[in-house]
């Protein structure tokens, strides 16, 4: 079996982080549709956002995308999405800069 082959990559189970707002919230169709295929290949999908709970009126938006997808979610509140979510080995984010920095306090 070559390591680069598809043998290898199709037994691999992901963690994927999937960003909310800017990446869902371009095409929710497209997400929902890749969410499924990859429920479905057995791979683990959470929303991880960078929002606080509770800042917006619309965060409810984020509970009913996850609920209609069978998905998880966690808010950061404006920590580093790597440090809250350890266990994601794959990151899917329009702002790359919030898997590693923290939200300026000012």
């Amino acid at each position: 079996m070559s390591v680069y082959g598809t043998d290898y990559f199709s037994t691999k189970k992901l963690t994927i982080g999937l960003d909310y707002d800017g990446t869902i919230t371009a095409d929710p169709n497209l997400w929902s549709g890749f969410i499924k295929l990859c429920k479905a290949r057995g791979h683990t999908i959470k929303i991880v956002t960078y929002r606080t709970r509770g800042q917006y009126a619309c965060d409810q938006d984020i509970l009913d995308f996850a609920a209609e997808n069978g998905i998880d979610y966690v808010f950061t509140a404006g920590k580093a999405k790597t440090k809250a979510c350890p266990e994601v080995s794959l990151w899917i984010d329009d702002m790359p800069f919030t898997l590693i920095e923290s939200q300026n306090p000012f």
